[in-house]
């Protein structure tokens, strides 16, 4: 719009032009010449360059366009300015300073042949002081001309050279021949001046300046065309300049290229509150789906020699709080649910909240490691949801110790016997190192990483915590790739 703005409140230009003829008489009757079509095109190129130099224009240079006309010895002085008075005005200013620039030139090339062509004739004219003869019948040589200025200038029809020549010649010689060359060299050195003459470059007015009757094309649909392309070209530049050099993990694409590991899933950004509208919501649903087929499909076949074979546990973490963890957990237990025996249970035993609709102080994960309560009392069925739950239970003082026990594994072993999966949401790894100690007891770790996240450092530096401690498989999940900024709801009370 501004740009649109800017072309409707140009002022409106007028210009004028002025036709000036080159009279150069080195070219006259050379039409037919070959050097003419590379000599004139050199000369028109230099009269224009002179004509719009700051010793012709002036300060009207900055509004003066000149051109050639094709093939001849015509200038055309276009002058523009938000007058019709003034444009034609400096158009006449131009090509008349432009005339009396080729009048001064030529008066003082003449002057400079002028004073040449005298200072030759004077050099020409000068004798030598006559020499005595000695005692003798033999005659004296005549004193050499100075003829140095003179060399170029001898007639072709002299052989001799006339310094030469009358050295050369006796007295006698000297008084026939000497006033002959002399007015040989005299012809050629007025040749030479009028040769220098015809060389002069003159010019004149041939078409005046006229005064333009309407103004130039304002170009207002070019401005609303240009203004029409930097609003779409402009955003676009700036995006594909912040696409090119963005730091953050936005597509799926983006995780292996800043993290050199593969990415498992990405699940779209939903303003889902309850699992139920997650589940719902088409897009969160169908990622999720494609999620828990790539994880059925790394399964491994059940031994059919093993009476009862073991299920797996699935840990989930992510580097920092509110990345979407519990989210994921919650509804990765529904979906499997449909299929198997699954259990959801909440390793946060930092933090009382409420969980999967139980009580904060509801018996649970830290009262079955400790010894407080049965197996029976600490899983609670949510026949409603398909899923069984362990939260968290009261907290301890001593989480590390408890989760770092030999009773969690004993634990963990005789729950794989009774379900197929086991969920394991854990705390932040930012926040403690809770996840470091379950990794060994779990099968897979799924690591979530929220879109749009730019400081890379802290989760490159956990990953390779985990893989240095040589723990199960671990995939990445990519979390709210949608563009919406949209915050999904805590799941339970008191979440962050």
């Amino acid at each position: 719009m501004i740009i649109a703005l800017i072309g409707f409140l140009r002022e409106p230009q007028f210009e004028s032009r002025a036709l000036v003829e080159v009279q150069a008489p080195m070219f006259a009757g050379a039409e037919q010449d070959a050097r003419l079509a590379t000599s004139l095109p050199m000369l028109m190129e230099t009269q224009k360059a002179i004509v719009g130099s700051a010793a012709v224009a002036g300060d009207l240079a900055p509004d003066l366009r000149v051109e050639v006309v094709p093939r001849t010895f015509l200038l055309a002085l276009h002058y523009r300015a938000a007058d019709a008075e003034a444009a034609r005005s400096g158009a006449t200013a131009v090509a008349q300073a432009y005339v009396d620039f080729a009048a001064s030139s030529q008066v003082e090339e003449m002057r400079r042949a002028a004073n040449l062509l005298i200072a030759r004739l004077d050099s020409l004219t000068r004798r030598p002081e006559p020499i005595q003869p000695d005692v003798g019948d033999v005659e004296p040589p005549l004193v050499a001309l100075n003829a140095d200025p003179l060399q170029d200038l001898i007639p072709p029809l002299v052989t001799v050279p006339a310094a030469a020549a009358l050295t050369g010649l006796g007295s006698a010689g000297q008084r026939v021949l000497g006033p002959v060359l002399e007015s040989a060299l005299v012809s050629e050195l007025v040749r030479s001046y009028e040769a220098t003459l015809g060389q002069m470059i003159s010019a004149r007015i041939l078409e005046a300046a006229s005064l333009p009757e309407t103004p130039l094309p304002s170009g207002q649909l070019w401005w609303v065309m240009l203004g029409y392309i930097g609003s779409v070209a402009v955003p676009a530049l700036v995006l594909a300049a912040r696409f090119q050099w963005r730091g953050s993990l936005d597509f799926p694409a983006d995780v292996p290229a800043r993290l050199a590991r593969p990415c498992a899933g990405s699940l779209s950004l939903t303003p889902a509150v309850t699992l139920a509208d997650f589940l719902a919501d088409r897009p969160f649903a169908q990622a999720l789906a494609e999620l828990r087929m790539r994880l059925q499909l790394r399964r491994a076949a059940p031994d059919p020699l093993v009476q009862f074979p073991s299920g797996r546990v699935l840990l989930i973490c992510s580097t920092a709080a509110g990345e979407g963890k519990s989210t994921l957990a919650a509804t990765l237990a529904l979906t499997l649910g449909r299929s198997e025996r699954v259990l959801l249970i909440n390793a946060d035993l930092r933090s009382s909240r409420e969980f999967m609709g139980l009580p904060a102080r509801a018996p649970g994960l830290s009262h079955l490691i400790a010894g407080a309560a049965q197996l029976r009392d600490c899983v609670h069925a949510r026949p409603e949801l398909g899923i069984d739950v362990i939260p968290a239970g009261v907290l301890p003082p001593n989480p590390q110790e408890l989760l770092a026990g030999k009773r969690l594994r004993r634990v963990l072993e005789m729950l794989r016997r009774r379900y197929d999966t086991v969920i394991i949401d854990t705390p932040a790894l930012a926040k403690c190192s809770d996840a470091m100690l379950l990794g060994p007891v779990s099968d897979e770790i799924l690591y979530v990483l929220a879109a749009g996240g730019r400081d890379l450092e802290q989760t490159r530096s956990h990953l390779h915590k985990l893989a240095m401690a040589d723990l199960g498989p671990v995939h990445l999940v990519l979390n709210r790739t949608q563009s919406i900024a949209l915050s999904p709801l805590p799941l339970w009370k008191g979440a962050a």
